[in-house]
């Protein structure tokens, strides 16, 4: 049995044989014209907008020190041009009824070779990205990764290895006949063991990998705090990660596993001998390519849109303005596990007040705050506490020991900073030893919540 992975025309069936049903033939091929002009159409309108936007998302400069922002690119500009070649070849056979590429073997091969070799690309992106999450559970220095080669290289190594594996299946496997003109294939066995290497290609070896790396996930996230006891918000996380993982393997195996299965057991299911069970056939194997090309009109709302960043920064382009508020700790948590984000944003927001304030209060000593701010080493870490029945969020600053002798104002600088920037008490100290360095205080008292410089002279010269 030859695959029908080129479209050919089905002529009517022999009235004479009371096999064939002339209704139902007409029937299938009537509803497999109208499948062929309608669903490309709702593939391309909604996958080209939707990866073309995340491109331009992902190149903001917010975005582009991530480097998972890279292979997101990569993979949503493979799955323009898988969809535009693809669709626009679909399209054109639901209008004219015939396939307009496949009409000499130089043709028939290189259109077959390029929808399988972008097929397979485009399903090892996902295996690539998900990797990457996995190298950067066990070291997070990979994620900030600003100007780095590496993952143009492996995309790179990527399409070669994927374009050569195929440019030998087409040579080797494929053939191609012309039936008087009248029947058009250009086909693989699916006795061949070709069609086994082009199915592991394509399907079976991303979706193994899939499954090995978000199972790889999973058992670090929960290695994390096996032997401590799980907090409310770590369970919601691992949760949303379970959700989040089950449904990028379980979208890849239900879109690209039909056509493969089509592939090769069509006429298991469907009597080929006859013109309206081979119209069936083909109508049922055209839905399972069309299932196929589901994957690259949506992934990238699971690999893009579950990125709390991401979304942020698709409201600024469209509204120009901010989302409000800072991203909550399940979302960053969700946002770390994916793709390695920091508070970095908050880290520079912080800073830039800091410079702001120290200028206003003290110009004169701006330049010397500064060396000895930015030398300062700070680690904060977010922490849910309960306070009165109601719970609350609190911040832990942990600052290095000041270096010099009159460092100690440096840090009530930037304490009572912090205290105005976050709206919550900070306390200080109150014994501050001038030539020495501080030291803790006795009673420690809660700053009042007034301004900077309303402060500092009512402490220091009244």
């Amino acid at each position: 049995m030859a695959d029908i992975y080129i479209y050919k025309r089905i002529p009517p069936p022999n009235v004479s044989d009371p096999a064939d049903s002339l209704d139902e033939y007409e029937r299938y091929c009537r509803i497999n014209k109208i499948f062929l002009e309608s669903a490309p159409i709702l593939l391309l309108a909604f996958g080209v907008p939707g990866n073309f936007m995340s491109i331009l998302v992902l190149n903001k400069r917010s975005m582009k020190d991530n480097v998972f922002s890279a292979y997101l690119i990569s993979m949503c500009a493979f799955n323009i041009v898988t969809l535009t070649i693809a669709m626009s070849r679909h399209l054109s056979v639901g209008i004219l009824g015939v396939e307009v590429v496949a009409y000499n073997p130089t043709s028939c091969r290189l259109v077959r070779w390029m929808t399988f070799t972008l097929m397979s690309i485009t399903s090892w992106h996902l295996v690539i990205i998900t990797g990457c999450r996995v190298l950067y559970l066990v070291n997070s220095r990979t994620k900030q990764c600003t100007g780095c080669v590496h993952p143009y290289v492996t995309i790179t190594i990527c399409c070669t290895l994927c374009g050569l594996l195929e440019l030998l299946i087409t040579f080797k496997g494929v053939y191609y006949t012309n039936k008087r003109g009248a029947i058009v294939e250009c086909y693989l066995h699916t006795n061949s063991v070709w069609m086994y290497v082009q199915f592991g290609a394509y399907a079976l070896g991303p979706a193994v990998f899939l499954i090995v790396f978000n199972g790889i996930i999973i058992f670090l996230h929960y290695g994390e705090g096996s032997g401590l006891q799980t907090t409310k918000l770590t369970k919601q996380v691992r949760n949303q990660l379970v959700i989040l993982v089950f449904v990028s393997s379980s979208q890849f195996i239900i879109t690209v596993f039909p056509v493969a299965f089509f592939y090769g057991l069509l006429h298991e299911f469907f009597d080929l001998t006859t013109r309206a069970g081979e119209a069936r056939g083909q109508l049922a194997y055209n839905a399972s390519v069309m299932l196929f090309y589901c994957n690259n009109a949506t992934n990238f709302l699971i690999y893009c849109f579950f990125w709390k960043k991401f979304r942020q920064e698709i409201v600024k382009m469209f509204t120009g303005e901010t989302l409000m508020g800072s991203i909550s700790e399940s979302d960053f948590r969700m946002d770390q596990s994916q793709y390695g984000e920091v508070r970095e944003d908050e880290a520079t927001n912080r800073n830039s007040t800091i410079n702001k304030e120290r200028s206003f209060v003290f110009p004169n000593r701006s330049s010397d705050l500064d060396s000895t701010i930015h030398s300062e080493r700070r680690e904060t870490a977010g922490s849910s506490c309960l306070q009165n029945g109601k719970e609350s969020n609190t911040l832990s600053v942990l600052l290095k020991e000041p270096q010099q002798n009159e460092s100690w104002l440096d840090s009530l600088v930037f304490g009572n900073v912090e205290q105005i920037r976050t709206g919550r008490s900070v306390t200080t100290v109150d014994s501050v030893k001038l030539k020495g360095r501080v030291t803790p205080s006795e009673s420690q008292k809660d700053v009042p919540r007034a301004s900077l410089h309303t402060y500092i002279s009512d402490r220091f010269f009244n």
